[in-house]
């Protein structure tokens, strides 16, 4: 342990028992600088001292050491609370793909201790202690419902089609959810929410109820990146090398197909505003009243982040703004264990 003499520029050697700290200059004759590492666990409140290096006077040194303990095993103490959020989960969209990526995010939340609510389709069979379900009703699950041929093999301008179909389940998901009793419950509690989840999708009318909570909120998108949610979050649009995601091509595309490309991404932000924006507007005054609920497009440019169901790997290299978090993959558990018999299966299988 070591002391600098303020009179004589010199180093001294102390004991422990010597060794005093800083607390106030109620307990010091004169001021001193101290410099400390904090420690996790009270264990280590000597190797703590012998790391202050400091310029006081010899008087009240063991009081001045006890403070000290006293006032880092009250902090230690404080440290090891945490301090739950209470978390909004707003997705009225009934596909349940889209809700198997949604759902280890909401379940996440709740076992990290946070209060989390969910307005959804698909109420949760084993929750956590904290995770609170207020189902949908009212709207056939998409489930099944839907061939991947559709997206595989589109007709010349099929992805027009695709568009006025995701229109289509957009209006009818938010009139289902704007006017049911889960989100009656939300607006009738006066929780005041720390963060919304809200689906990015095919309607942004989930927005008003966001604006009419007065809380801040993130945007989760179980797909790449849609024409129309770039910009909410910073996001450029480059259309001559970033392909849409109805397209079905690569950043290698010709110039026939970036001049595709761009004619999509152009037209499918503006038939977004003109149909889908409308329709949310629409519902929302009908709902709430004429001029209760902004714009649904200038709710958008208040989303505060976006995580993306995509990942470099697989979607290719892109611009993306801090806003913008890939988290494509975080829906994939650890494996477990098969069953005994499974396992016996494949142990005793001629070609397993």
């Amino acid at each position: 342990l070591i002391e600098v003499d303020a009179r004589s520029d010199s180093v001294v050697a102390v004991t422990n028992v010597e060794l005093a700290s800083w607390h106030s200059n109620l307990c010091l004759d004169r001021p001193r600088r101290v410099f400390s590492s904090v420690l996790p666990c009270a264990k280590c409140f000597e190797p703590f001292e012998s790391l202050i290096i400091r310029q006081q006077t010899d008087s009240r040194r063991p009081a001045c050491t006890m403070l000290l303990r006293t006032v880092i095993l009250v902090a230690l103490a404080l440290s090891q609370g945490t301090e739950a959020y209470k978390v909004l989960g707003l997705f009225p969209h009934p596909g349940q793909s889209h809700f198997h990526f949604f759902q280890p995010v909401l379940k996440g939340l709740a076992e990290a201790g946070h209060e989390v609510t969910v307005v959804s389709h698909f109420p949760e069979k084993n929750p956590p202690a904290n995770y609170h379900d207020l189902p949908l009703a009212g709207m056939t699950s998409l489930s099944d419902s839907v061939s991947f041929e559709l997206f595989e093999y589109r007709p010349g301008f099929g992805h027009f089609m695709e568009f006025f179909m995701l229109y289509t389940w957009g209006k009818e998901a938010c009139a289902n959810a704007l006017n049911s009793t889960a989100i009656q419950t939300v607006l009738d509690s006066k929780v005041q929410y720390d963060l919304i989840l809200v689906e990015q999708f095919n309607s942004d009318c989930m927005l008003g109820i966001a604006h009419q909570l007065k809380a801040p909120y993130i945007g989760l998108s179980s797909c790449p990146l849609m024409p129309w949610h770039y910009e909410r979050v910073g996001n450029p649009t480059l259309p001559a090398y970033i392909p849409a995601l109805f397209m079905g091509y690569t950043e290698r595309m010709d110039f026939s197909q970036r001049l595709a490309n761009w004619i999509t991404v152009q037209s499918f932000k503006a038939l977004y505003s003109w149909f889908n924006d409308a329709a949310a507007n629409k519902l929302l005054s009908e709902r709430f009243g004429q001029g209760a609920i902004p714009d649904v497009r200038e709710l958008q440019q208040r989303t505060a982040m976006m995580f993306v169901n995509q990942h470099y790997s697989l979607s290719g290299a892109k611009p993306l703004s801090p806003a913008v978090l890939e988290i494509g993959g975080i829906h994939i558990r650890d494996f477990r264990p098969l069953e005994a018999d499974l396992q016996q299966l494949l142990d005793t299988a001629d070609h397993g």
